[in-house]
């Protein structure tokens, strides 16, 4: 069976779009002050890296979202969720370090 690829990335496309405006529902929905917008927005990040097909891209995006994570579980008291997306931010820091090396 022959693949073709425009149709790949077309149908990625539609899946990122509707799992954006799902997020942003969701979103809207429970919205409780400005910090609440934290995890959202650094949801809607994360969720766009993922379907970018160049790893530096993805590694990049994914540096704004930990941030954005560690700032929210700072303001909710998360211990645990502070020490997972610091050590994922630093994850992301090296990965995007070895990549601009690489190049």
């Amino acid at each position: 069976m022959k693949c073709d690829n425009k149709k790949i990335i077309k149908a990625d496309w539609v899946i990122l779009r509707v799992l954006l405006f799902l997020s942003i529902g969701i979103g809207i929905f429970t919205y409780e002050g400005i910090f609440s917008m934290l995890s959202i927005v650094a949801m809607l990040i994360y969720t766009f890296s993922v379907f970018q097909k160049n790893a530096k891209v993805y590694r990049i995006l994914g540096i704004p979202s930990s941030i954005l994570w560690i700032c929210y579980n700072i303001y909710i008291f998360s211990i645990m969720g502070i020490f997972l997306e610091f050590a994922l931010l630093v994850c992301e820091v090296i990965g995007v370090k070895r990549i601009i090396k690489k190049n």
